[in-house]
């Protein structure tokens, strides 16, 4: 006898005639939630300590989680309040932009720090690489950037003399906005999310030289992304079953120590499925493209996946993400398929390998990893009987 078919799940009430297949985008609606506010400050100095060295935002136990929106704002013209004498004042000297004020971003699931761990930087180049029209800085061709209609300085302006510094950065739970595997249900009594943001100090900032010192401000604004609790026969059969599976980002720091041939391997987990890696390169403590001669990324130590010099890569990378950006990527994500990603398991050694020309200086990779994790069969708590 044959096996009889799977229920096709409930008829929503509303038909979609664009695409008239019913699943769980049939159940779809974002909203956003203020989670909360923090404001820290830098007392007068070069590498002033923040005043708090983190904030902590848990978030509401409602709907599912889609994204994090965490704005970065001085809140006033003198914000950043530089006092110069006969000093300077410079752009953070390590080529991070402002960003690395933020020291780290962490989304701990009851206590669990593995969802999320990423620096502010690396959290910028994950929301600049998520599309092509995806633009964290300044989009090109901005039509909008003089008062009262400045919308570019409104999301992010990086003043090293006296101004209101202002820029943003986003957690994503799902694959993208049109793809919502990854979300995480936060209305339910076994789940706490909470987000912790790391303040580094102020030459982190911004580059206080010959005597020059600056206060600062700034004030961070959470906001959560979610999607509505759709009714229990439609959770049950198109919701729940995509809760088992994690969207994960990972920061990791490896020291580099020589230069040359092989001298650079990163040596990847071998669990779960990679969706896109990316080396962020700090070498003399800068940030650094131009000392990049080859890259390679390698499967059992045998089968050379990717083989090609640091300008095909760079070619390569322009054209799956659109834009150019100061790390060395492998997109396995591009189509927005799992067509070219890496499935782990099926493997017992992953590494990528970054020749480098020379090195100076305290030098470093940091290595961010993008994963689809199977968490298993969610638990009895995941349910909105």
């Amino acid at each position: 006898m044959a096996a009889k078919a799977a229920a096709a799940g409930p008829t929503p009430a509303f038909a979609d005639p664009i695409a008239p297949q019913v699943d769980v985008n049939d159940y779809l609606r974002t909203q956003t939630l203020r989670v909360g506010t923090a404001t820290v400050t830098w007392a007068s100095g070069t590498a002033s300590a923040p005043s708090v060295p983190r904030s902590r935002f848990v978030l509401p136990k409602v709907g599912l989680l889609s994204r994090l929106y965490i704005d970065i704002d001085g809140g006033s013209a003198t914000a950043f309040d530089l006092t110069i004498g006969a000093g300077a004042s410079a752009v953070a000297a390590d080529g991070r932009g402002p960003f690395q004020i933020v020291d780290g971003l962490t989304v701990k699931v009851n206590g669990g720090s593995g969802w999320y761990d990423m620096s502010a930087f690396g959290t910028m180049i994950a929301n600049a690489i998520e599309d092509a029209d995806a633009f964290p800085i300044a989009a090109p061709g901005q039509a909008y950037t003089t008062a009262p209609t400045d919308v570019d300085s409104t999301i992010y302006n990086y003043p090293v003399v006296d101004g209101r510094p202002r820029f943003g950065l986003e957690v994503p739970f799902c694959l993208g906005p049109s793809n919502p595997l990854g979300m995480l249900l936060l209305q339910n009594d076994l789940t706490t999310v909470e987000l912790e943001i790391r303040w580094g100090a102020l030459d982190a900032y911004a580059a206080l030289t010959g005597g020059a010192v600056a206060t600062l401000t700034l004030t961070a604004t959470v906001t959560a992304e979610v999607f509505d609790i759709p009714p229990a026969d439609a959770f049950a059969s198109f919701f729940r079953p995509m809760l088992r599976w994690g969207h994960w980002w990972r920061e990791e720091r490896q020291d580099i120590a020589a230069a040359g041939r092989d001298a650079n391997v990163v040596s990847l987990d071998n669990h779960d499925t990679y969706l896109r890696v990316f080396h962020t390169i700090m070498r003399n403590s800068l940030l650094n493209t131009d000392n990049v001669d080859d890259v390679r990324f390698i499967l059992n130590r045998n089968h050379t996946l990717f083989d090609h010099d640091d300008a095909t890569h760079l070619r390569r990378q322009r054209r799956s993400v659109g834009k150019d950006l100061p790390v060395i990527l492998h997109d396995f994500f591009g189509t927005g398929t799992l067509r070219d990603v890496i499935h782990a398991d099926a493997y017992t050694d992953i590494r990528s390998v970054v020749d480098l020309g020379s090195i100076a200086g305290t030098s470093w990779l940091l290595t961010a990893t993008e994963k689809l994790v199977d968490l298993g069969e969610p638990g009895a708590g995941a349910s909105v009987a």
